[in-house]
């Protein structure tokens, strides 16, 4: 069987020259996997990224970031002291989501409930019909 690891998203990005977005995510291997396909096989991948109440980057590339490994001794830390951040994989996977069945007209399913061959072989359609546009 194949170990399972977790995985760690962080980062720190300028908010148009008033302040400090801080991003902190923990994928399990499964979010991991995903992400790291979607970003091999598209390379970028932008839309809109909302917090706080009004506040928005457009075309914010979800795709920029590097998760790293991260140990259940280190996770226990960050819960320990309630370290956390904006998260972007829910957000990542709910734009994809829509822009995925939107482009292949496909019947609208949760890319996330795919079994992961299943997943990739609608990722690579969709990166066919864009490449096409």
């Amino acid at each position: 069987m194949n170990e399972k690891n977790n995985y760690i998203i962080t980062d720190c990005i300028d908010w148009p020259d008033e302040f400090d977005v801080y991003f902190l995510e923990i994928l399990n291997q499964d979010e991991y996997d995903r992400y790291n396909f979607v970003k091999n096989t598209l390379k970028e991948y932008c839309s809109d990224y909302w917090f706080g109440t009004n506040e928005c980057w457009d075309d914010f590339d979800y795709l920029q970031f590097k998760p790293q490994k991260i140990t259940d001794e280190e996770i226990k830390v960050l819960n320990k002291f309630s370290i956390s951040g904006l998260t972007i994989y829910q957000n990542f996977m709910d734009s994809l989501n829509e822009d995925v069945w939107y482009t292949i007209e496909d019947e609208d399913r949760d890319l996330r409930s795919l079994e992961f061959d299943e997943f990739c072989r609608v990722i690579n359609k969709y990166k066919s019909i864009i490449d096409e546009q």
